[in-house]
C-alpha cells in the first residue's frame, strides 16, 4: 500500500465519532478487560489512554501523544521509553511521516514514545493498519472513556476503508 498524506472529510469526521471498538468508562473496566489478554503489541493513541494504562500498571509498548487533552495543552504524560520518535501531524490529517513513525514504533522490539506536533487523533487508523492481528489499540472518546480496538482482519478492513474514503493530499 501506498503511504500518502490523507485529509479528512467532513461526512468521515461524523463517522469517526462513534467508538470504533469497546467502551469503558473507568481505569476498574479498562484492566479487567485487558487483564489476561495475550496481545503482541499493546498501543495507546492519545495522553488520557496513556495515562490510564500507566494508571492500572499496564504501560503500553508504544505511546503516540501530542501533549493535549481535547486540544488544550497538558502537563506531558511521564512515561519511560527506549525510543523516541518525533511527527508532524496537523489536525484532521494522517501524514506519511505520522505514518512512518507508527510504522517503526509498531516494528520495533523497544518501548517507543511518539510525540506530535499537532494532533494524534486520526493515528487510530496507521496504528491498527500496521499492528499485528491481536494486538490492542486503544484511544479516548471525548467524555465517554477508553475505547479498546483489537486488532483483528476486520479491524483492518475497516480502517483500510477509512483511509481510502479520506482525501489524497494534492502534495504527497
Amino acid at each position: 500500500m501506498e503511504i500518502e498524506d490523507r485529509i479528512l472529510t467532513p461526512k468521515l469526521r461524523a463517522e469517526l465519532k462513534k467508538p470504533f471498538g469497546i467502551l469503558v468508562e473507568s481505569v476498574e473496566k479498562l484492566k479487567e478487560q485487558l487483564e489476561g489478554e495475550k496481545k503482541p503489541k499493546l498501543i495507546a493513541v492519545g495522553d488520557v489512554a496513556t495515562e490510564r494504562m500507566m494508571k492500572i500498571g499496564l504501560p503500553p509498548d508504544i505511546c503516540i501523544i501530542d501533549h493535549r487533552v481535547m486540544r488544550k495543552p497538558i502537563k506531558p504524560v511521564l512515561i519511560e521509553a527506549e525510543q523516541i520518535l518525533y511527527t508532524s501531524n496537523p489536525p484532521g490529517i494522517i501524514t506519511k511521516g505520522a505514518w512512518l513513525a507508527i510504522e517503526k514504533g509498531v516494528t520495533s522490539n523497544k518501548k517507543t514514545k511518539i510525540e506530535v506536533d499537532g494532533e494524534e487523533d486520526l493515528l487510530v487508523i496507521p496504528a491498527v493498519l500496521t499492528a499485528p492481528e491481536n494486538s490492542i489499540v486503544l484511544y479516548g472518546q471525548p467524555n465517554q472513556g477508553i475505547v479498546i480496538v483489537k486488532v483483528t482482519k476486520q479491524k483492518k478492513r475497516e480502517c483500510q476503508k477509512i483511509l481510502e474514503a479520506m482525501e489524497r493530499s494534492k502534495k504527497s
